[in-house]
């Protein structure tokens, strides 16, 4: 991955021009190249992305005070409680 100092005309590039992506991400920009995805339909990654969907609508509908609780958490690792919350959860292999 590359970083960009911006400076002079250009001072922000966001979007994708050709197979190259400009973003930023916590205030650094960076240029990445287009990822090729491909969806492996293995019945394992099948059960993983029904699971991975139904953390996200639990996450969605989840009280303040829960969410709170995860957010506070995650502060302690700089992530957001939404990845903590996904990422235990899938190791976990629970709902």
């Amino acid at each position: 991955m590359a970083r960009i100092k911006f400076g002079g005309l250009i001072r922000e590039a966001r979007g994708s021009l050709g197979d190259f992506i400009f973003s930023s991400w916590k205030g650094s920009a960076y240029v990445r190249r287009k990822a090729r995805w491909t969806r492996p339909a293995t019945p394992a990654q099948a059960i993983r992305r029904i699971r991975f969907s139904g953390l996200v609508r639990h996450w969605q509908v989840m009280g303040d005070a829960e969410r709170a609780q995860w957010n506070a958490r995650a502060k302690r690792r700089r992530m957001s409680g939404y990845n903590l919350f996904i990422g235990e959860m899938m190791r976990k292999g629970g709902e």
